[in-house]
Formats: structure tokens, sequence, C-alpha cells
């Protein structure tokens, strides 16, 4: 199989991973997900009643699922098949140390950290760009990255009808509609392989979980290791739930197994474009507004302060490649890191305030998603 010509540094990849770790790159680009994708063409074939039954499935279970459409029974029955690997009370603990970030670290940690790494790919910038939302309606678009964010940390809220499983699967779905409609458009897959392919589901993925959670360690907000091993569980299980090949990912248990993932999924792409930079122009403006109320300043001290942090998250290299610059608040930064250490380590010397602290989060973040506006990936009303 010949890879597509986004794929860059084939002997450099052959060298470090292997012959047939690079096939698997390769075939992983031409890789979608079809039972997602089988869901669009019966979406395309029935309409209104198949988009409701799947509503009905999703949110109530296959077994109240009415009407013949074999797709939609494939996927919520996969849906609901439990891996055999899942272990429910690792899934608790890994959301409980999710909402332990709390609200305003994890839409930095989102937004200067998650989205401006999923930005510096130029075949997902470009993706982006040519759907014209990310940066006409950047403010938008993070808020409901947000809303699946805190919908798959509540507790208990994975398990079936949940809000996080519910949410995870739309999301699926909103993949692979894109994807059928970019090929309906003349996609050329020679050069980037299919839209939203494996290779990109997995690096987003990892936007979720390696680049989060390194980018919040350089600010104080660390992880034992038992955490960050909960937390790998949890993230496994909502990558399986969002249609990506486990057998890419499965094997990432910690920082390190994730880090050397991220490497065989970044060194075969290309550095950032233009469409990069003006989605990371777009986020840290968007980034800026929705932190200003958290933080109770001005506008120009949120977009310098985020400007500060999204340069420290990814480097000098990064940033200058995506014109990220340093802000005067670059010189506090240290005193951000010392802060938040501090403040961390206080808590968890009490145990009844640091889980008081992990339960009014979840409730923070339930009361957001249940009351949040619509998404583009939820249905609408009239079905």
């Amino acid at each position: 199989m010949q890879a597509p010509e986004s794929v860059i540094n084939h002997s450099k990849l052959q060298a470090t991973f292997g012959q047939a770790s690079f096939e698997q790159l390769v075939q992983a680009t031409y890789q979608g997900d079809p039972l997602a994708d089988a869901v669009i063409a019966e979406f395309a074939q029935f309409g209104r009643p198949a988009r409701q039954a799947l509503q009905t499935g999703l949110v109530e279970g296959l077994a109240q699922l009415e009407g013949d459409f074999p797709a939609i029974r494939a996927f919520v029955a996969a849906a609901e098949s439990l891996p055999a690997w899942v272990e429910l009370a690792r899934l608790e603990r890994g959301a409980q140390a999710y909402c332990s970030i709390g609200m305003l670290w994890l839409t930095l940690a989102l937004g200067p950290g998650s989205l401006v790494h999923t930005y510096s790919a130029p075949t997902i910038a470009d993706l982006l760009v040519q759907t014209g939302d990310l940066e006409h309606m950047a403010t938008k678009r993070i808020i409901e990255t947000g809303t699946w964010g805190m919908a798959i940390a509540i507790p208990q809220q994975l398990q079936r009808g949940g809000l996080g499983y519910v949410h995870s699967l739309q999301v699926r779905l909103l993949h692979a509609q894109i994807r059928n409609a970019m090929l309906k458009r003349g996609w050329t897959q020679t050069k980037t392989g299919l839209p939203i392919n494996q290779l990109e589901m997995v690096r987003t993925w990892l936007d979720f979980t390696y680049v989060p959670f390194t980018a919040l360690a350089r600010f104080g907000i660390d992880f034992t290791a038992a955490e960050l091993s909960d937390l790998y569980h949890l993230w496994r299980y909502i990558g399986y739930l969002l249609g990506i090949d486990p057998s890419i990912y499965h094997h990432v248990v910690d920082q390190a197994s994730a880090a050397r993932l991220l490497e065989w999924v970044d060194g075969s792409m290309q550095p950032p474009n233009a469409n990069s930079r003006r989605l990371t122009a777009a986020m840290i403006q968007a980034v800026s507004e929705l932190v200003q109320p958290l933080i109770k300043r001005s506008f120009k001290f949120s977009f310098a302060l985020v400007t500060a942090l999204t340069h420290h998250f990814h480097g000098r290299q990064l940033s200058q490649q995506l014109g990220i610059k340093r802000s005067w608040i670059s010189l506090l930064v240290p005193l951000v890191v010392l802060a938040n250490r501090w403040q961390r380590c206080k808590l968890r010397r009490n145990p009844t305030a640091w889980q008081a602290q992990i339960q009014a989060t979840a409730a923070d973040f339930r009361e957001r998603v249940v009351n949040a506006n619509p998404t583009a990936y939820q249905p609408k009303k009239d079905g």
C-alpha cells in the first residue's frame, strides 16, 4: 500500500519503528470507522426514522431500538459491548482524577494545550478550515469541545445512556458525517488518506491525554503514577467509544508509552502550515474571552495570560511555527507554577477537602453539560 503524500520521513519511521509498524501507519491513513460510516449511509437512506431510532438506542439501549436498521443496531450493539479489559472501578478513579483539574485549568488544557497541538497537523488544520467552523466560530466550537470534555469526566456517565457515553458516540458520528461529506466533494485520498482517518483520530486522542497531562504538569498540576494509570484506562475506553482502532493505542498505559505513540504519529506529519496558524490565532482569541470571567480581569490581561501559557505549553520551536509570541506575563509563569503546586499539595494532604473539590467540580461539570446549548454533534430536535 502506497503512503499518501502527507506521510513524510518514510526511512526514518521504518528505521525507528520497523517495517511492520510503518505499514500499520500507512494503513491507518486509509482507514475510517466502518460501523459509524455505515450508520451515516443508513441515515441517508431512511432519514428521520433512522436518526430517531439511533437516538433511542443511545439513550435507552439496544433493547428499545425499533425498526429495521441493521447498521444502527450493529453500532449500538458494539457500543454496549463493554470490552473485557475495562474495569469500572478504574474508570471512576480516572474520572475523579480528571475532575481534580478544575474548570479553569481544564479550559486552558483543552484550548492552549490540546487544540493547539491538534491544529499543528496540516492535514487536520486544512480539513477544519474547509468545514469553515473552527476559525469563524472558534468560541462556539471550543465550548462544544469543553462540553464533551466535561461530559466524559462526570463519574458514572460513561455507562450506557450516560452523558459521557451519549456525547462520545455523537461526536463519533459527527466525524463519520464529515468524512462522508468530504468524500462526496471529491476528496483526494492519495494526498492525505481518508478525511478523519485512524492516524488523525489517534493523534487527537493523544491531544486529550498525553498533551494536556504534560502541559498541566508544567504548570504544577501533576498526577500520581496511579492516577495517570487510571486516566489512561479511562481514555482507552473513551477511545473505544470514539471508534479508534484499539490495536493502535491499547498498549498506552502511561506517559512514556503515550510519548512513544505520539513520536510515531507526529514523525509522519508535515510541519504546521498557514491554516494551522490561522486556527491557533482564532483559538487564543476565543479562549481569552472564555477565561476572562473565570479570572475576573480585563480582556487584555486574559489574552496576555493565554498567550503566555500557550507558549509555555508547547515550547519555543512549535510556538514559532504557529506564530505564538511570548507576552509580558511569561515572566510570571514560574509564580503560577509554584502557586498550583502549593495548592495541589495542600489539598492532597487533606483527603476530605480533596474529595470535596472533586465532587464540586463533577457537579459543576454536570450542570454545565445539562444546561449547555445544543452542540454541532447533537441531533436537531426535529430529528
